[in-house]
């Protein structure tokens, strides 16, 4: 509310007598004070409604306050169900039911949500944000570290600066990424999407259903495949079951592929392997082996 400043000054400063004898009289002057003193503050209270309540706060515990407010400020917090017993951080926020603003510049709002760490953020029902910065949305979430972000259906972003989304997947990795149903990136900077998918490598992607990336900066597509412990590939695509894990193909780090079925091409082009300058150009024409060199070609 804006401050109010009087402009009214009393024509008598011990009061008004009765008469006789005539020593206070009424003049037009001093009515005329009346009535513009009167209209200021109608005017005043027209422009800036006062709420119902005592001293210098507004009780809104016990119902509906029929009335606007056209600015509310407040010097420390601001409570609206605010769960009782649990501390107040200064200048947060907490609105719902039984909801905890305790960080600095905290602000909780839904269901039994927790604003814990500093200029954290809990949205939802049953939300906890508990580190600096933190954000946990939805239902059952949970952002255990430093800039963490946890949404959706009782997700957990446990590493710093992690992303956890979708139902059920945990991100543990620092900077890692889960989405999907029940996935987990692991490591530093992994991703796990889809179901059931594993990213435990550093760097790596796992993605599809089933799938595990457990190799550095390795990537795995498909269901089920054999997980290399080794690191041996760059790339894996999976075609297993859930009885019996497999792989459709296999790229290694040096560039050797492996597909577990044929390969249908128009030709193939071999390098010598006396002499790696060399090129040839194998293909099948009018059911005849044909061989061409395509060296000079490459230069």
């Amino acid at each position: 509310m804006s401050e109010y400043t009087p402009i009214y000054q009393k024509p008598y400063t011990e009061g008004f007598v009765n008469a006789p004898p005539y020593k206070t009289p009424i003049t037009a002057e001093i009515m005329d004070a009346y009535d513009n003193a009167i209209k200021c503050i109608e005017n005043y209270l027209q422009e800036n409604p006062i709420q119902s309540g005592a001293g210098n706060s507004i009780d809104l515990s016990n119902g509906t306050v029929e009335a606007v407010l056209k600015t509310m400020t407040a010097k420390s917090s601001i409570s609206m169900g605010r769960k009782e017993g649990t501390q107040t951080g200064f200048a947060s926020v907490a609105a719902g039911s039984s909801v905890t603003a305790s960080g600095w510049a905290a602000h909780a709002e839904g269901e039994d949500a927790q604003a814990l760490g500093q200029a954290s953020h809990a949205e939802g029902s049953g939300v906890k944000a508990e580190k600096s910065y933190s954000h946990a949305e939805g239902r059952y979430t949970q952002a255990k570290s430093t800039a963490a972000h946890a949404e959706g259906f009782s997700t957990k972003a446990e590493g710093n600066y992690a992303h956890a989304e979708g139902y059920y997947t945990i991100a543990s990795g620092e900077n890692s990424h889960t989405e999907g149903y029940e996935t987990k990136a692991q490591s530093s900077c992994s991703h796990a999407e889809g179901s059931y998918t594993i990213a435990s490598g550093q760097y790596a992607h796992a993605e599809g259903r089933s799938t595990a990336a457990s190799g550095e900066s390795q990537h795995v597509q498909g269901r089920y495949n054999i997980e290399d412990t080794e690191g041996k590939y760059a790339h894996i695509v999976g075609n297993g079951q859930q009885e019996e894990h497999a792989n459709a193909h296999t790229l290694d780090w040096e560039g050797n592929a492996w597909f577990a079925g044929t390969l249908e091409c128009s030709g193939l082009v071999l390098t010598d392997t006396a002499d790696s300058t060399k090129r040839y150009l194998v293909q099948i024409t009018g059911g005849q082996l044909a061989v061409s060199d395509i060296t000079e070609e490459a230069v």
